[in-house]
């Protein structure tokens, strides 16, 4: 098990959400530009949720009720605890943290004749340019010729804020960036994470601006004594981008809550073989629910500022829901598929017969 060593116990106790409810210019804020390139340093809250394939519901189903003490089993709201659903399969992790999260930004540049690749970030620096990323279909940006930055998620390893006893505190449940390497062989770098700020229409780089990220992380389910997965953990991984958002930046690094954008939930699967249990490739279930609240401190009321996030994720869940599942053919779909297939199959034969009756005809 992997713990997450960035910060200590008391620091996570006392990580605090600093919310901003109102547009940086109506609180008086005087407009400035976009920073220079270079590196933010902040702390993050996450939760996500999963809808696991009918397959692996028992061996969830087991780990869950297994934990000490064992996960609710009533997923009406989102909580601190987490819990998982037996009945919907759904899986939804406690509330996490991380002390010490990277976001990678390069200079400010025209978004027209920016486009191209910039440099991100200095400790780490990678290119990123608009080829690297797809935008949100709700994303708007602001006409041409508006200031833009490239930005990317370069060290992010949430974990569990020490909830149970069956996990310990800190135990690392989402890792991304493209500083870490991947938690099973060949420990290769994780993808790029790469994401946009862009200025609002009314000019200013700064406050008001709007921002995403694409993400791919790991999702690390932790094997539990009393539940053996043969030694190893849970990786899953997901090949799609997590699109996450926000329209209302009013500084770098925000103090904001990112929640996810895409059409429809997306795939994780497993990173490694774990034979018999799961097979590396195998598709896990889809994250349907995912947010990632940045910028938690000076501390002061942990409680409260983990109670401040749950609120804006229960009411854009209220609002906007979960992402919804792909659409997966019913038996009866695919039967009528493969009677078409066949039905096509069958009149290209009767062509080509009735073309060589012609032919030897003439």
């Amino acid at each position: 098990m992997k713990l997450c060593n960035k910060q200590t116990l008391s620091g996570v106790i006392l990580g605090t959400l600093l919310l901003v409810v109102s547009p940086g210019l109506l609180q008086g804020q005087t407009p400035e530009p976009f920073p220079a390139q270079d590196d933010d340093y902040t702390t993050s809250l996450g939760i996500f949720r999963i809808y696991v394939m009918k397959s692996f519901r028992p061996m969830i189903n087991d780990w869950a009720q297994n934990m000490v003490p064992p996960l609710p089993t009533v997923c009406t709201d989102l909580t601190r605890y987490g819990c998982y659903d037996p009945v919907t399969g759904k899986l939804t992790s406690p509330v996490l943290y991380d002390g010490e999260t990277i976001i990678g930004r390069s200079n400010a540049h025209d978004d027209v004749t920016g486009e191209g690749a910039s440099q991100v970030g200095l400790a780490f620096p990678r290119n990123v340019s608009d080829a690297d990323f797809k935008v949100p279909a709700t994303f708007e940006g602001p006409p041409d010729g508006h200031h833009e930055i490239h930005t990317a998620v370069v060290d992010m390893e949430m974990g569990v804020l020490g909830i149970t006893k069956s996990i310990p505190t800190l135990f690392v449940m989402v890792r991304a960036g493209h500083a870490l390497s991947s938690s099973v062989p060949p420990f290769s770098p994780l993808p790029l994470c790469p994401g946009e700020v862009e200025a609002t229409p009314g000019g200013n780089d700064l406050p008001d601006a709007e921002s995403f990220f694409n993400v791919y992380a790991e999702v690390i389910i932790p094997e539990l004594p009393s539940v053996p997965w043969q030694g190893k953990d849970m990786v899953l991984v997901n090949s799609k981008a997590l699109l996450i958002q926000n329209k209302d930046l009013d500084t770098l690094p925000p103090v904001v809550v990112y929640t996810h954008e895409n059409s429809f939930a997306v795939p994780v699967r497993f990173a490694e073989d774990n034979l018999p249990l799961w097979k590396k490739g195998a598709l896990f279930g889809y994250m349907t629910l995912a947010g990632h609240g940045l910028r938690y401190g000076p501390p002061k009321d942990a409680q409260a500022g983990i109670d401040d996030f749950l609120a804006i994720m229960n009411q854009h869940l209220a609002d906007k829901g979960e992402m919804p599942l792909p659409k997966i053919p019913t038996l009866t779909e695919w039967g009528m598929i493969l009677f078409c297939v066949l039905l096509f199959g069958w009149m290209a034969l009767v062509i080509v017969r009735r073309r060589r009756r012609v032919t030897v005809g003439m």
